[in-house]
């Protein structure tokens, strides 16, 4: 019984351990991504013939919206 016990919590660590790795893979690809919508963006608003793009403001150079969560 106590070696069932055993294994039992083997394979659920094991299935943790798979659930964070994919975790953190997904993590990775959301960077990625927002970094790549983030230069997108900044690449419109520097464009002036992209409507609705308002250009950045001077005065906010360097500044980014904070953070959520």
């Amino acid at each position: 019984m106590e070696h069932d016990e055993h294994n039992e919590h083997e394979e659920l660590a094991d299935g943790f351990d798979r659930r964070a790795d994919e975790l953190a893979r997904e993590n990775a690809d959301l960077e990625t991504e927002i970094d790549e919508v983030r230069k997108d963006w900044e690449a419109k608003r520097n464009d002036p013939g992209v409507p609705g793009a308002v250009p950045p403001d001077p005065d906010d150079a360097g500044s980014k919206p904070p953070a959520s969560g």
